[in-house]
C-alpha cells in the first residue's frame, strides 16, 4: 500500500501594529488556535507578545502554541 504524506499549511497575514490580542483572535478565526485568550496569555507570559513581526506566515495544521509563536516572531 502506498502511503501518502499530507502536509497542510495555512497562510496567515499579520498586519503592522497588530497587538498580540488581535493576532490571537485572528488565529482563532482562522482555526489555527482553539482558544484566543489562552494563546494570548501564552504569548505574553513567554515574552513573544512584543516580538511579533508583520508578515505572511505559513503555519502547519496541528502546530503547538510554541511552534506558532516561534513562526510569528521568526525565532
Amino acid at each position: 500500500a502506498r502511503r501518502q504524506r499530507q502536509m497542510c499549511i495555512r497562510d496567515r497575514v499579520i498586519g503592522r501594529g497588530e497587538s498580540s490580542t488581535t493576532v490571537s483572535k485572528n488565529l482563532k478565526k482562522a482555526g489555527i488556535v482553539e482558544d484566543a485568550a489562552a494563546f494570548d496569555r501564552f504569548l505574553c507570559n513567554n515574552g513573544y507578545d512584543k516580538k511579533i513581526i508583520t508578515g505572511t506566515y505559513e503555519i502547519p495544521y496541528g502546530a503547538s502554541e510554541e511552534e506558532i509563536a516561534k513562526i510569528i516572531t521568526r525565532k
